[in-house]
């Protein structure tokens, strides 16, 4: 079992943040008491003709979440060995749903039509019918839509006839638009009555909702796809009126606004895109150095959630680290080897699962991320693209949901097992002294540190001005200061054996404390190594503990 913590805000010890905290306080504090046990001053060699002040700042254990900055897309997990793994995880991408990406056009038909009426006697009836087909128009070439369950939609139709009958109606069915409670063909009546025939033409126009109907195309006498059927019954009775047969007839139509709830079919190819970056926050501000990680501890998981029933290929026409600082600066990911193609398919649910998603989960371990992650990567970029009927086999039964659609979540899974080489990160931070050093003769601080984590790491801070120009630095470019990191056992478990403890004394005169207050800007550095580049892991109970306490000298003569 796998367990997440998140990183909580609020403050993080840190060296930077200490040595700011120690540079504010020396200005503000003129009395305090002697340190305790952990900071014995008394053993320093420092100047005795002024009076101290002893400042203890911090006293903390930092675990591995303490060292990161915030970052929302960021979990960190215990493994079940209790080693640590950071997943950094990408928005959800929403694919337009199947109503927007698949449209029915609007339709639009036109019939003629010479209507022969036998020779009819008052009183008596006869039924003339005829019988049209009109193709429907479908969104892409190749489309095979057998039937349709209209959400919304408008049918209108409209003609006109030199009919001359006392008494005729048409009644006009179209079998192939069923009403999906009541089972029964769309039938619409249109009165054609031309007493003693005075009008040279008899008007028709109707306008009919479909929201309550399916389209059913392809009936067994059916030529071609997509058909739609009009069956035209002329009622007509005889009266005294001059026979003028044939008559002439017109109608034509449209079908617009059309929207379906469901549609069955072969709807053919269409393109989805799925377009983002993730941050990966661990190398934010790193400006050097690389990361060698350890066998199988990246892992880019694709997880994608389907309701569209079609099949459905994925290709990444980008999928690519990227960082700011370390050459190359671009690696392209390769989910299946050199010179593979980013291809692969995804699940898609069965007629019977209409309406649910169903879901794929892929693992990428083998791709080339130790290649990437020795650029100490900033960004994964990904733009994904997915693609319905990528076989364009016409013989496929598909369904689509008007709300059908794609999801896909992608994380990026680092166990913290590998080996840094000299991994140098830099953070600025804006300076303003507006105190008088003259007050003070010098800075003495010391560092107490305790280090369980198997990392050497070696710090610097430069103080420069508004020109990034460096004024001085913390530690003497001389000194080379090293925090010597906790031995480990080796593999396969890499456990650190014991913590390693180093006090580290910083004397900061007064000349020094002139140069600092002309800065504008602390430019710190902290770079990271393991020794000799060895594989190391990171678990749980790893931690640091910084105890740092300052000891100020004021100059009272200059104050006199």
């Amino acid at each position: 079992m796998k367990h997440f913590y998140t990183i909580q805000q609020g403050f993080r010890p840190n060296f930077k943040i200490v040595f700011l905290l120690l540079l504010g306080t020396v200005f503000i504090y003129s009395s305090c008491d002697k340190f305790k046990d952990d900071f014995d001053f008394n053993k320093l060699v420092k100047p005795s003709w002024n009076p101290e002040f002893a400042v203890p700042l911090v006293n903390s254990t930092l675990f591995i979440a303490d060292f990161m900055k915030d970052s929302s897309n960021l979990n960190i997990v215990t493994n079940p060995d209790q080693s640590l793994s950071f997943i950094y995880s990408g928005d959800s991408i929403f694919s337009a749903t199947a109503g927007t990406f698949m449209r029915l056009p609007d339709q639009e038909f036109d019939f003629t039509e010479m209507i022969d009426v036998p020779p009819l006697l008052p009183g008596i009836f006869d039924t003339i019918n005829f019988y049209k087909q009109y193709q429907f128009i479908t969104d892409t070439n190749n489309q095979r839509v057998d039937s349709i369950f209209v959400r919304d939609g408008l049918l209108y139709i409209s003609g006109q006839t030199n009919l001359n009958r006392d008494k005729a109606k048409l009644v006009l069915t179209f079998p192939d638009i069923i009403h999906i409670q009541n089972k029964t063909p769309l039938s619409i009546i249109s009165v054609l009555d031309n007493p003693g025939g005075q009008q040279p033409l008899v008007y028709f126009d109707t306008a009919y909702q479909l929201d309550e109907y399916k389209i059913i195309f392809g009936q067994p006498t059916d030529t071609a796809n997509n058909l739609i059927s009009f069956d035209f019954n002329f009622i007509i009775e005889g009266d005294e009126n001059p026979d003028l047969s044939p008559y002439d007839f017109s109608l034509s139509g449209n079908i617009t606004a059309l929207e379906f709830e469901s549609a069955f079919g072969y709807f053919g190819q269409y393109t989805l895109d799925f377009a983002d970056s993730l941050e990966i926050g661990l190398f934010n501000d790193a400006i050097t150095g690389g990361v060698a990680i350890g066998e199988g501890s990246v892992n880019l998981i694709f997880n994608l959630h389907n309701s569209i029933g079609t099949p459905v290929t994925f290709m990444a026409e980008t999928l690519a680290a990227t960082s700011e600082f370390t050459a190359p600066y671009h690696v392209n990911i390769e989910l299946f080897g050199p010179g593979q193609p980013n291809i692969f398919d995804i699940n898609s649910p069965p007629v019977t699962k209409m309406g649910d998603y169903a879901h794929t989960n892929l693992d990428f371990t083998e791709a080339n991320f130790a290649e990437a992650f020795n650029i100490s990567p900033n960004w994964l970029h990904y733009d994904l693209k997915g693609v319905t009927n990528f076989g364009n086999d016409s013989t496929e039964q598909n369904f689509l949901l008007n709300e059908s659609r794609v999801i896909v979540d992608v994380d990026l899974e680092f166990q913290l097992f590998g080996s840094l080489a000299n991994l140098t990160i830099q953070d600025t931070v804006e300076l303003d002294f507006n105190e008088n050093p003259n007050e003070v003769d010098y800075l003495l601080f010391r560092m107490n540190l305790t280090n369980g984590f198997p990392i050497r790491v070696a710090v610097q801070a430069y103080f420069a001005d508004q020109n990034y120009q460096v004024l001085d630095s913390l530690i003497d470019l001389d000194d080379n200061r090293l925090l010597l990191g906790a031995p480990t056992t080796g593999a396969p478990e890499y456990r650190v054996t014991e913590s390693r403890n180093q006090i580290t004394d910083i004397l900061i005169d007064n000349k020094r404390i002139d140069n600092i207050v002309k800065a504008k800007y602390l430019l710190f550095q902290t770079k990271l190594s393991t020794t000799q580049q060895e594989l190391i892991k990171i678990y749980d109970d790893y931690n640091m503990t910084i105890k740092l306490g300052i000891v100020t000298g004021l100059n009272f003569e200059k104050n006199n």
